[in-house]
């Protein structure tokens, strides 16, 4: 185990370089598709806004009938 630590440190810029490309890849799959979507809104809808007492949301999901809800954790609720 005492060559162990030196093992790293002699190893430590080839790992990086591979963190390096690791994180290059994830946020090129993750961020490119969304710049080059189109919006989510419909051309010449008006947004409006339904709430904003929420401290943190989760969620959402929907039930069979298409009621959306969501979790607002830090004040203890699920609203509909």
């Amino acid at each position: 185990m005492s060559g162990f630590p030196a093992a790293i440190v002699a190893n430590f810029a080839s790992i990086m370089k591979i963190v390096q490309v690791l994180l290059f890849l994830v946020f090129g799959f993750a961020v490119i598709p969304s710049l080059l979507a189109e919006s989510v809104v419909a051309p010449g809808a008006k947004l409006k806004k339904l709430a904003g007492d929420f401290a943190f949301t989760e969620g959402p999901t929907c039930d069979p009938a298409g009621n959306l809800f969501l979790v607002d954790q830090p004040n203890n609720r699920i609203m509909e």
